[in-house]
């Protein structure tokens, strides 16, 4: 499986030439013809050959979507089998991820190495439906940057007490 190349620092509007795009990319000149051959096309024939910004975020772009591998909403991927399936026995577990997000942990039923897939935190209930959720964590107790160093498990498993240590 090919590596995902990152676009970031090139321009739409500066042409480059091959040694430089394999110097951007961390690859072999040859890669970069090979890219020639199959698609990245060049300003035009002359040598050293010069490729417009623009068509290769493009082409590099088209590169990494053919990378994605598709999951169903209750299939992870994973990074060592480099299949998609339902963890072990159906078990996940949650933890609250930042920007509104869960991160669902499983383990894969062939290689035993963690899964991950993020999710909405409004799939929660549909996330319930589908799997047994064996751990749900909250990282943060505030929305606040000052005090978002403890980490609390679920109010289910939350036990308040007031100041003489009578449960709330």
């Amino acid at each position: 499986m090919s590596k995902a190349y990152s676009v970031r620092g090139l321009c739409y509007h500066i042409c480059y030439s091959a040694d430089e795009l394999a110097t951007h990319f961390s690859v072999h000149i040859q890669t970069v013809r090979e890219w020639t051959r199959t698609g990245l096309s060049p300003i035009d024939n002359g040598k050293p050959h010069l490729f417009f910004g623009a068509s290769v975020i493009q082409f590099i772009n088209k590169l990494n979507d053919q990378r994605k591998i598709a999951t169903e909403f209750n299939e992870f991927y994973c990074l060592s089998c480099h299949r998609s399936h339902s963890p072990l026995n159906h078990k996940i577990s949650l933890t609250q991820d930042t920007g509104g997000f869960i991160r669902a942990t499983g383990i894969c039923g062939k290689s035993h190495i963690r899964m991950h897939k993020s999710y909405k935190i409004t799939d929660i209930p549909k996330l319930c439906k589908n799997f047994t959720v064996v751990d749900m964590s909250r990282l943060y107790d505030s929305d606040t940057t000052t005090v978002n160093t403890h980490v609390y498990p679920t109010a289910q498993q939350m036990h308040f007490t007031d100041h003489t240590g009578k449960q709330i």
